[in-house]
C-alpha cells in the first residue's frame, strides 16, 4: 500500500476533510510548495540577457521544459507552456487549425467529452463562417457501457475531407483510459490528431511519441502543480504550422514553442510544474497508477452495496479496464439532501454535469494515490444514510 498523505500539507492541516475531487484538481505536496516558496524569496523576470537572476531563471525554465518533455516522452522543442489544457486547445484552434481549415474540411470530435475539447472547435467554426469558410463538425460515439471511444464508429466517419480528429485519453466522467496508440495507427496520415491528456498525466505513463499523436494538451494542476500552468505538445510534423496569434514582448525566437509564449512567462507555475514532475518521478508513476487502480476497485465494490445507485459508463461495467480513479453514478434520491449530508460531513466530491453537455447531473468521485480506505469508508457511510 502506497502511503503518501504525509507529503501533503492539506491532509495534515485538514484532518476533518475527506478530499475526493482530484479530477477537478489535485492537492499539492511539500516538494512543490517548497520550490515555489524558494522562487518567491528570489524573484525576477526571466530574460535572455547574459547575467543575473533573470538569466538564471531563464536557464531554469528551459531545463524545466526539458524535464517535462522527458517525462512525457518527447523533446523540449515540442513543448510549449500554456495556462492549461483549455488554453492549449484554444491555441490550437486559433493558430494551427485556422490555417489548416482555410480551404474547408471536417473535424471529428466526441460530444460526450469535456467542453474544453468541444467549444474551441465550435467557436472556430463560427469564426471561419464569417470569413466565408464552411467546416463541418462531426460527432463520433463512445461505448454506452465502458465509456471508451467507439473506434469503429470514429474510423467509419473519416474521409478525404477530414482534417482533425480530437480525442480524449481518459474521460473526466467515465474515467477509463482509451487505447489511443491503437486508434492512431488506423487514422490516415493526412489527418491531424489532437489529444486531451488532462486526466491521465500524473495518473499513468504518458508518452506522446509512443502514442503517435500530433498534438496534445495537459494541465499541471491535476498532477500536483499550481493552477494556471500546463502544456501543449506538437510533433515535428505539425509544429511548423503554428502561427503567432498574440503579440508583445518576450519573443526573440520566431518558431514553436516560443511564438506561443508571448510576454512574461508564468515562472512560478513553470517551477511548480517541474517540481510536480520531480514528485511523480520520486513516487513512481507505476506506483501511483497501481494504488489509484486498487482504490478505485475498492470504492466500486463498496458503492455497489448501496441500493439506489445507477452507475455511469466506466469501470463499473468492466473492472479490468485501466482507470484514473473516477467512479460516477446517479441516484433518484433528493439531491439537496445528498449535498447537505456531504457538506455536513466535509466530504468533497462533485455533483453536476462536470463540464460536459449531459442533460442530467451525476455524482463523481475521483481518487488519487494520496487517498486511502478511510476516505472511501467515510464516503460510503455518508451516502448510505441519505440514499
Amino acid at each position: 500500500m502506497l502511503d503518501i498523505q504525509s507529503q501533503f500539507p492539506f491532509f495534515k492541516n485538514n484532518t476533518d476533510i475527506t478530499y475526493l475531487d482530484s479530477a477537478a484538481t489535485s492537492q499539492k505536496p511539500f516538494l512543490v510548495i517548497n520550490q515555489v516558496n524558494q522562487y518567491l524569496s528570489k524573484v525576477a523576470n526571466p530574460g535572455r540577457n547574459g547575467y543575473g537572476v533573470s538569466y538564471d531563471l531563464n536557464i531554469q525554465i528551459e531545463l524545466t521544459r526539458k524535464k517535462i518533455a522527458n517525462f512525457l516522452g518527447t523533446k523540449s522543442n515540442n513543448i510549449a507552456f500554456t495556462k492549461g489544457a483549455t488554453d492549449g486547445m484554444n491555441i490550437i484552434t486559433r493558430s494551427l487549425a485556422t490555417s489548416v481549415l482555410q480551404g474547408g474540411g471536417e473535424v471529428l470530435l466526441c460530444s460526450d467529452d469535456h467542453k474544453a475539447t468541444i467549444l474551441p472547435w465550435i467557436n472556430l467554426q463560427k469564426n471561419l463562417e464569417t470569413q466565408g469558410v464552411n467546416i463541418k463538425i462531426i460527432n463520433y460515439k463512445t461505448d454506452p457501457f465502458t465509456g471508451l471511444i467507439n473506434a469503429k464508429d470514429l474510423l467509419s466517419k473519416i474521409n478525404i475531407r477530414t482534417k482533425f480528429v480530437v480525442l480524449t485519453h481518459a474521460h473526466n466522467v467515465f474515467g477509463v483510459v482509451n487505447n489511443i496508440k491503437s486508434i492512431i495507427t488506423h487514422i490516415p496520415n493526412h489527418v491531424i490528431t489532437v489529444l486531451d491528456v488532462a486526466q491521465t498525466v500524473g495518473h499513468t505513463k504518458v508518452n506522446f511519441e509512443e502514442l503517435g499523436v500530433d498534438l496534445a494538451v495537459f494541465s499541471g494542476h491535476k498532477m500536483f502543480s499550481l493552477e494556471g500552468i500546463g502544456g501543449l505538445y506538437a510533433s515535428n510534423r505539425v509544429n511548423n504550422l503554428f502561427s503567432q496569434t498574440s503579440f508583445g514582448g518576450g519573443v526573440e525566437i520566431d518558431t514553436f514553442p516560443y511564438i506561443l509564449e508571448v510576454g512574461t512567462k508564468n515562472t512560478i507555475g513553470i517551477i511548480s510544474l517541474g517540481a510536480a514532475v520531480d514528485f511523480v518521478n520520486d513516487i513512481g508513476i507505476d506506483n501511483i497508477k497501481s494504488e489509484t487502480q486498487n482504490l478505485t476497485l475498492e470504492l466500486l465494490s463498496k458503492l455497489q452495496n448501496i441500493k439506489g445507485l445507477s452507475f455511469l459508463a466506466g469501470i463499473a461495467f468492466d473492472q479490468k479496464l485501466e482507470s484514473t480513479g473516477i467512479v460516477s453514478f446517479a441516484s433518484n434520491s433528493d439531491q439537496d439532501r445528498i449535498i447537505y449530508e456531504l457538506n455536513e460531513n466535509k466530504i468533497n466530491i462533485r455533483i453536476g454535469k462536470h463540464c460536459t453537455q449531459r442533460d442530467t447531473d451525476s455524482i463523481r468521485v475521483s481518487l488519487h494515490a494520496y487517498n486511502n480506505s478511510k476516505c472511501i469508508d467515510r464516503l460510503v457511510s455518508t451516502l448510505s444514510r441519505c440514499l
